[in-house]
């Protein structure tokens, strides 16, 4: 895990316990970043895009929902480099077709267990970090 090139998981969720639960999960891995709703979630992005290596994604925030900051990083073309892993108590289809529609990496719904969280966020880190790495080797060819 110290080989891994981004040092910041972004954990946007507007409940202070999931947050806590989700810190604690990867603390001893990586800084954590917290943010209460979707508009400090971007400001965030904004600021440690190049140094965040996963996105921990509620959907139902005030403010600026998560699917309004997957919708962001579309726009942005950050969803092709910054994986997000969508933490979620909405449990309907349609919510989850639409996260993975937006560019989720992975949805997980709530209650979730901790073991699962940290393996799958890390393989989606390491997956991210493959790619970016052999992007520009392929591009070079």
């Amino acid at each position: 895990m110290d080989t891994l090139i981004r040092r910041y998981i972004l954990i946007a969720d507007d409940a202070e316990l999931n947050r806590n639960i989700l810190a604690e999960i990867f603390q001893e891995h990586f800084e954590i970043l917290e943010a209460v709703d979707g508009e400090q979630a971007v400001f965030l992005l904004e600021k440690y895009q190049k140094d965040i290596g996963l996105l921990l994604l509620d959907l139902i925030m005030p403010h600026m929902d998560g699917f309004d900051v997957l919708s962001y990083m579309r726009k942005k073309d950050l969803i092709e480099t910054l994986p997000v892993l969508v933490i979620t108590g909405d449990t309907t289809d349609e919510s989850t077709h639409r996260a993975f529609e937006l560019g989720a990496a992975d949805v997980i719904h709530k209650p979730f267990s901790r073991d699962i969280v940290f393996r799958r966020g890390l393989n989606i880190i390491e997956q991210y970090e493959s790619r970016l790495t052999f992007r520009p080797w392929m591009e070079g060819r």
